[in-house]
């Protein structure tokens, strides 16, 4: 089963929170805008919080189906302006379901498959 995560994290300095001099004025708050069960639906709920976004950052890309590299899906967007205001990323990201014992027998076994490649090369 396959499901899709529209997600927004915002990049950005802000004065540290500590007094100590190792604090980092560098900060992100990442926020789960919703899971859609189908990726035209989270590409449309995407889009719709692009139009928010909007109102604060400057850029010209969206969501699509079919804009991405190579005709695949464009599931990131983000501002380009950083360098003087906040940096943003949204991004659609598949969450894949399965069961967990089947999942990890097929990690051992792609992964002994890979040892046996290294030995052969060496």
């Amino acid at each position: 089963m396959e499901k899709y995560l529209l997600q927004i994290e915002f990049r950005y300095h802000a004065i540290p929170k500590s007094d100590s001099p190792y604090a980092s004025d560098c900060y992100n708050k990442k926020i789960a805008i919703g899971i859609y069960d189908s990726i035209d639906d989270a590409i449309k709920q995407g889009n719709k919080s692009l139009e928010v976004l909007k109102t604060k950052f400057s850029f010209n890309d969206s969501f699509s189906k079919h804009g991405g590299p190579f005709g695949t899906s464009n599931t990131l967007v983000c501002n380009f302006d950083y360098r003087n205001k906040p940096q943003f990323f949204a991004t659609i990201e598949a969450l894949h379901f399965d069961d967990l014992a089947f999942v990890m027998e097929d990690v051992f076994h792609e992964h002994e498959r890979w040892l046996q490649k290294q030995g052969e090369i060496n």
